[in-house]
């Protein structure tokens, strides 16, 4: 397993599967990337909100 921590300000959106959503031109490429990964690996991939903190999940 990896966890990803980065910090951010502002509002990060998670859709109903809980996958980050944004409306910004050149914005998402690294969170489409991980899903990818995740899908073709058949891994678990977790985003997460926290105190300041986006942080990934990926078990493998």
């Amino acid at each position: 397993m990896i966890e990803i921590s980065t910090p951010y300000e502002g509002k990060v959106v998670l859709d109903e599967r809980g996958f980050p959503l944004t409306n910004r031109p050149g914005h998402g490429i690294g969170t489409r990337s991980i899903m990818a990964f995740a899908e073709k690996y058949d891994a678990l991939c977790l985003f997460r909100v926290e105190h300041g903190w986006f942080r990934v999940q990926i078990a493998v």
